[in-house]
């Protein structure tokens, strides 16, 4: 069985994605957050569907707790797709 490695791009999305939503940087999570209304964002019990939800949320939010990534898993689904889900400590 071959294994598929992910793109280092999407590790590099995924750490910039971590350094804004610890700074709370509404900018940068808004530019990494596909546009449209299929994009969603799920979080413990909470999901949110499209862009403008999402944007919204995170612009209302007073930022996030500091937390500690314990764990990233990448599951490549098929050649230039993948998910990212990282395990978090608060």
């Amino acid at each position: 069985m071959s294994v598929t490695l992910p793109d280092p791009e999407l590790l590099a999305a995924f750490a910039r994605y971590e350094q804004a939503l610890v700074a709370n940087d509404v900018v940068v999570l808004d530019e990494l957050f596909a546009p449209g209304a299929a994009t969603v964002r799920s979080e413990a019990g909470e999901s949110l569907v499209g862009h403008e939800h999402i944007a919204a949320f995170r612009a209302a939010r007073p930022g996030q707790p500091s937390r500690a990534v314990e764990r990233v898993h990448v599951r490549v689904l098929a050649p230039g797709s993948a998910v990212v889900v990282a395990e978090t400590r608060r």
